[in-house]
């Protein structure tokens, strides 16, 4: 058993790799960036998403930390404000790099 789980880590690792390296070559080809800067974006990208999904599953009423509506409704009122501040932080970040994506890709070298 621990043997096959060990392959079925490896099958996984080599999946995300290669779809790692497969939006990496996109990204040099739409932006006209090198291939190794492409990738380091996509790097970067995917770990600050892993970093954000598990903080924000984390926060009380998230996958991971469940919380009832009334809980919810007794919660103090600035702890929800600073969560709330919190996923708007998140939100306006994932929105500036969607931007800067694009903005990358109308000013490409032709």
């Amino acid at each position: 058993m621990r043997r096959m789980n060990r392959i079925l880590d490896l099958k996984y690792t080599i999946a995300v790799l290669a779809i790692v390296g497969i939006i990496g070559a996109l990204l040099s080809w739409f932006s006209g960036l090198s291939f190794w800067a492409s990738l380091a974006i996509v790097v970067a990208a995917m770990v600050l998403n892993g970093i954000l999904a598990v903080f924000e599953d984390d926060l009380p009423g998230g996958f991971n930390n469940p919380m009832s509506e009334y809980e919810m409704k007794s919660a103090k009122e600035e702890r929800m404000k600073r969560l709330l501040r919190i996923r708007i932080g998140m939100w306006v970040v994932i929105v500036l790099i969607l931007i800067w994506f694009v903005w990358l890709y109308f000013n490409k070298s032709a």
